[in-house]
């Protein structure tokens, strides 16, 4: 390879830091190269999103108190009334077949709310397939029976992840507002899904624990003995688990940062890294995979807001209405400066996707006028993309950026396994 071209090399920097290097997962652009291209020529409005987060629901069934969307003001109606609030079938297929027309790859279906609730998620799923989007699943595992989890592996996601966040009934209970007594019902849940998975050579399918500083360390072996658990009950269908810091990201519209434990994330994600990480390595190797965002944690410990916002690009948050955010986490909120309408204005997805409407929403976070919290969904790739902007801060000819993108395909950067899936 080419040692002289500067994205090659920073590439190859990016690589051989690994995950200790928040710009790490931001490296996939690379593996959608017309749209990198569109980027390095000042098309960053221009780029159709890879990944777009749908809501099914903006019902819940737990009260964390650190949920973005209590935190804010979109879940204030829908946790004090008695119905649930859902996506619309029709507004579903609607939004699916032309985000796969428009150009994207994959989506997230996750909240907002808990997308279990949705009484026609399996429909749903079977919608994504039959047009041809990737999907994947995120979610609290309380309504997760075994013939839920049978019908949805069955539908083939690229991946589906519970969210768990604890080893213990104790801690559960704090993190999600409810009763100890659902920690238990949630890890019979997985038990149950993963032995599923396990039957159908399912391989994607796991437990996500997202992480604050303060924990003892009676906490952190909690959390890997849960997690042995888990694998050993299911079959080793349970075979994946991450790791990401917890944060507060707003109260209200206004950005948190420095975050309350900023200075002690980095210390963390080590303790992550000696205590379940390579004590689990050992024990199973490579049959059991965990993405432990060590960068991300250290990103965390900043004392100021993070800047980019072109990653706003390549994600999007589109809430139970349909409804577009630029960041996820202000989705939904009745002030949120970020908004930009109805993702089937003026008939569909890529009509509205660039509308005046949303690219000078998104100029407002690119612009840093609207502060970015840490941990973002898209801070990955801004992380890579702030990194490439250093390196090339002019806008590049076509040619120019032709060249530099030459044999890309042969480069020898860590490519994801599962490129449809940025953020």
């Amino acid at each position: 390879m080419n040692t002289d071209n500067p994205i090659y090399s920073l590439a190859r920097q990016v690589t051989e830091t690994g995950a200790d290097d928040v710009a790490f997962d931001g490296l996939r652009v690379l593996q959608h190269p017309s749209r990198f291209r569109q980027f390095l020529t000042g098309g960053e409005l221009d780029i159709v999103p890879v990944t777009v987060q749908l809501w099914p629901s903006l019902s819940c069934n737990v009260r964390c108190p650190t949920c973005p969307f209590r935190l804010t003001d979109a879940r204030v109606k829908v946790d004090t009334d008695d119905q649930l609030h859902l996506m619309p079938v029709p507004l579903f297929k609607q939004l699916v077949a032309s985000l796969k027309m428009a150009g994207v790859n994959s989506v997230f279906l996750t909240g907002g709310g808990e997308p279990l609730l949705h009484p026609d998620l399996t429909a749903m799923v079977d919608e994504l397939a039959s047009v041809g989007l990737g999907w994947g699943l995120f979610t609290n595992g309380i309504s997760l029976t075994p013939q839920l989890a049978s019908k949805l592996l069955r539908a083939k996601p690229g991946f589906f992840r519970v969210s768990l966040d604890a080893g213990g009934p104790e801690l559960y209970s704090k993190i999600y507002g409810t009763s100890p007594e659902k920690f238990e019902i949630v890890k019979s849940n997985v038990v149950n899904a993963g032995k599923i998975a396990a039957q159908l050579g399912y391989n994607w399918f796991g437990v996500g624990f997202a992480l604050m500083p303060g924990l003892p360390d009676t906490t952190i072996d909690d959390i890997r003995e849960t997690f042995i658990e888990l694998i050993e009950r299911s079959d080793r269908g349970v075979n994946f688990a991450s790791f990401r810091p917890r944060v507060v990201h707003h109260h209200g519209s206004s950005v948190v940062v420095p975050q309350r434990w900023a200075g002690q994330y980095r210390d963390l994600a080590q303790r992550i890294r000696d205590e379940i990480v390579r004590p689990i390595e050992d024990r199973y190797g490579k049959t059991v995979r965990i993405d432990h965002k060590y960068g991300a944690f250290a990103d965390c410990d900043r004392v100021e807001a993070p800047t980019g916002g072109w990653g706003g690009s390549w994600i999007a948050t589109l809430d139970h209405l349909g409804s577009g955010s630029i960041i996820s986490h202000l989705a939904a909120a009745s002030n949120n400066p970020t908004s930009w309408g109805s993702a089937l204005i003026d008939g569909d997805f890529l009509n509205a996707w660039h509308s005046d409407r949303r690219r000078a929403a998104q100029r407002l976070v690119i612009d840093g006028q609207i502060k970015l919290p840490v941990a973002n969904g898209f801070r990955a790739i801004d992380a890579f993309l702030q990194k490439v902007k250093a390196i090339l801060p002019e806008r590049l000819s076509r040619t120019t950026a032709d060249s530099l993108l030459s044999g890309i395909d042969r480069w020898d950067f860590h490519r994801s396994r599962r490129p449809i899936f940025v953020g």
